[in-house]
């Protein structure tokens, strides 16, 4: 009786294929979403550093402008407009940069992980948006700007329902 060899089974590599093209469309639109974050974000910092060294005389001021009592303050502390400028500025670089970093290692580290996959764009795309000034700035100094912001806006907010809905588990809860 002759032995018959079995057939592999196609499944898997047929999964694994999948899987690899799922990734790779993912990295794909990660570094597309990455690179336009980087550079609506470095776009806005000439922006934010003239808007912070001007002063608002008015009583609706936009919160990247001095008013007259805290350019007084600055004044009296011997410090220049531009003082003020340069630190808050670099404070949102430095904020900025540390989670496209973090966002980048959790998506080089954990490339199959759909939760770790998830938060990464949630990183990429809602705190260099929503907790900065710079892009609220850059809009009103460059209204062609409005689009690129508002649709990483978007994503933000698209990315922050649907990973506050799945997080932890990833599974709806």
């Amino acid at each position: 009786m002759a032995k018959v060899a079995a057939m592999p089974n196609p499944e898997p590599v047929a999964e694994t294929r999948s899987l690899a093209l799922w990734l790779a469309a993912l990295r794909t639109l990660w570094i597309a979403l990455a690179l336009l974050v980087v550079t609506i974000f470095f776009a806005s910092v000439p922006a934010g550093l003239h808007q912070g060294q001007m002063v608002c005389a008015g009583a609706n001021c936009p919160a990247s402008e001095l008013s007259l009592e805290d350019a007084s303050t600055l004044a009296a502390l011997g410090l220049p407009l531009g003082f003020w400028a340069w630190s808050e500025t670099a404070w949102q670089v430095a904020l900025v940069l540390t989670l496209l970093v973090v966002a980048a290692v959790i998506f080089w580290r954990q490339p199959t992980n759909r939760m770790a996959i998830l938060c990464s764009f949630w990183l990429l795309a809602f705190f260099p948006c929503f907790e900065n000034g710079l892009m609220a700035t850059l809009i009103r100094t460059q209204p062609g700007w409005y689009w690129p912001v508002t649709g990483v806006e978007a994503l933000g907010i698209w990315f922050s329902l649907l990973f506050l809905f799945l997080f932890p588990s990833g599974k709806p809860e």
